[in-house]
């Protein structure tokens, strides 16, 4: 996979689009993932989703701004009151989050040329 492949699946993730030009130049500049990171990203993604903070849009960090600062290493914010978490379970480690994410990984670059 590209880096501008995973990076459109990046910014589908992502849930302020603003700035996608800026946020393309850090993906590919600075933060240059393969794979395994792309994963981790992406479940960062998902559990800052789940937080208070993410619930309000204008509280979330302009794309580039959230890649620049490598904010998938942040330590989690507690999920918001009444959001169900995307993996089994509530209130799951980053790290287990990541295993689930393993045991069901992201399409490959076939089935994702498949899809069309």
């Amino acid at each position: 996979m590209n880096l501008q492949e995973s990076f459109e699946i990046f910014w589908e993730a992502y849930p302020r689009k603003i700035a996608k030009g800026e946020a393309r130049r850090v993906w590919q500049t600075k933060v240059k993932p393969d794979e395994g990171l792309l994963r981790v990203i992406l479940a960062a993604v998902e559990t800052c989703k789940q937080s208070e903070q993410w619930q309000t849009p204008k509280y979330i960090p302009h794309a580039r701004t959230w890649l620049s600062q490598q904010r998938w290493e942040d330590e989690p914010d507690p999920p918001a009151p009444n959001i169900q978490e995307p993996w089994p379970g509530s209130g799951l480690s980053l790290e287990a989050q990541l295993a689930w994410q393993q045991a069901y990984p992201l399409p490959t670059e076939a089935e994702l040329e498949a899809r069309g």
